[in-house]
């Protein structure tokens, strides 16, 4: 059964968005997109906080949000972990986290028993008199999971939770909220491509067009986060999921980008097309290789380098701007470094053409 769903229209003063959604307990769906392109936006929606200009937001088959129905946030069955947690200095762990219980007239053994529960997920026993000036950032976040989580929510909300937490903090959390998630519809919003291929198990990617000084935001796309990968439809989630997209006009096997500059791939088509492959399919060379006809070969300045403890993301700019991974050993043989100039191949046969 869809826990969740939503079809409708949200505006602001020059801005809207168009927005289609669902989801069941057990599933987590990540709005993607760039800045500005209304993915909070949504999720103050469904939690009460935005009023839909059109549509409407069914919550288990009933109706939330619709023509002349708007249901008060505390009376919905939505719990919401911001991006800045908002716990409450005055109030101690414990009552941080019976909070949306008692917003909801949840007393006596239920509300115990609720929070007592979320104590322990979360691993905050010890720390339930104490107040949350008085916790590290990774302990505040815990606790903003158990407030969140003790309402047992039909939709669990979270607004970039994890972006400032620690790894350690993260890494602990994922068993409780993996525990959470299994019975709640969660609607993730990340910028985080971990996150986003980790723990979703749908991607819906949001995209702005402009016309005049109206912005209207949309879905792109949506799909499993392999597919999405696979066949981004937009350079934000190419980029995100760590997929080069580059879009150009197609002669049979040769496309000619917007800069100029062509590749060939090793399928024919025509038109307009869209081609995508793995940042791990570009080679790097320092001098232009010998008996690389067969491939795809061009001279490109390194942009920036995206160290991420492992495998290094090096970001190539010019009339073929891609991402290439390579290892830190590479690096120090190339002697990469923005500004470097080097040369960069990619097979025919990696470059996905749709």
């Amino acid at each position: 059964m869809t826990t969740l769903s939503l079809k409708g229209r949200i505006e602001r003063e020059n801005f809207g968005i168009d927005v289609e959604l669902e989801s069941s307990r057990g599933q987590t769906t990540a709005l993607i997109g760039p800045n500005g392109s209304g993915k909070s936006t949504i999720l103050r929606a469904i939690a009460g906080l935005e009023s839909l200009t059109s549509g409407q937001l069914m919550i288990d088959g009933q109706p939330y949000d619709a023509p002349g129905v708007h249901v008060a946030p505390p009376k919905r069955s939505v719990g919401v972990v911001f991006q800045d947690l908002r716990l409450f200095d005055h109030l101690s762990v414990k009552d941080n986290v019976g909070f949306g219980l008692d917003a909801r007239g949840v007393s006596g053994p239920a509300k115990t028993r609720n929070v007592g529960r979320m104590l322990d997920l979360f691993e905050l026993g010890p720390l339930a008199d104490r107040r949350p000036p008085t916790l590290s950032g990774g302990q505040q976040a815990r606790v903003a999971f158990a407030r969140a989580a003790a309402i047992e929510p039909a939709v669990l909300l979270l607004d970039e939770p994890f972006g400032a937490i620690d790894v350690e903090t993260r890494q602990a959390l994922r068993a409780p909220f993996a525990e959470v998630a299994a019975t709640t519809a969660v609607v993730l919003v990340t910028h985080d491509q971990v996150e986003a291929r980790v723990l979703a198990d749908q991607l819906v990617v949001l995209d702005s067009t402009s016309s005049g000084p109206a912005t209207t935001s949309i879905v792109a796309q949506a799909g499993s986060p392999d597919a999405v990968a696979a066949r981004p439809q937009t350079s934000f989630a190419a980029e995100l999921l760590g997929t080069n997209l580059l879009t150009g006009t197609a002669d049979d096997t040769v496309v000619t980008l917007a800069s100029g500059a062509t590749l060939t791939t090793a399928k024919p088509a025509s038109g307009v097309v869209h081609l995508t492959f793995s940042p791990t399919a570009v080679s790097l060379h320092r001098t232009k290789p010998e008996g690389a006809s067969a491939r795809n070969l061009w001279s490109a300045e390194v942009g920036e380098l995206n160290d991420r403890s492992g495998p290094v993301l090096v970001r190539l700019v010019g009339d073929i701007p891609v991402a290439a991974m390579v290892t830190p050993a590479a690096v120090a043989d190339l002697g990469l470094a923005p500004g470097k100039v080097v040369w960069a191949s990619v097979k025919a046969t990696e470059i996905t053409v749709s």
